[in-house]
């Protein structure tokens, strides 16, 4: 099965549940690799001046008050399998909703 390839253009609902449901692989288009590479220098800039970024730097929510130190950041987002941290102690995200 030919990888469904991620671009910022051609992409369709169908082919999201394809990748969800029956394990489609995908890869990134050269495009997009080099979008998300200028993206993550945007963004660390902006944390080592110590800017607000909502869920960043901040909480989400109820706790978008809350400074989030940029070690805890670094933890944050230096996973890449889960930028956003893991699920809830005692939860998991099932495969389907995970790969779409």
């Amino acid at each position: 099965m030919a990888p469904l390839c991620l671009d910022k253009e051609h992409i369709t609902i169908d082919e999201v549940v394809e990748v969800a449901r029956e394990n489609v692989p995908v890869q990134v288009s050269p495009q997009g690799e080099a979008r998300v590479a200028r993206a993550w220098d945007l963004i660390s800039h902006w944390v080592r001046e110590k800017r607000v970024i909502y869920g960043i730097t901040t909480g989400f929510g109820a706790l978008s008050d809350v400074t989030i130190s940029t070690d805890n950041i670094a933890q944050r987002f230096g996973c890449a399998t889960c930028p956003w941290g893991m699920p809830p102690a005692g939860r998991t995200f099932c495969t389907s909703w995970w790969r779409s």
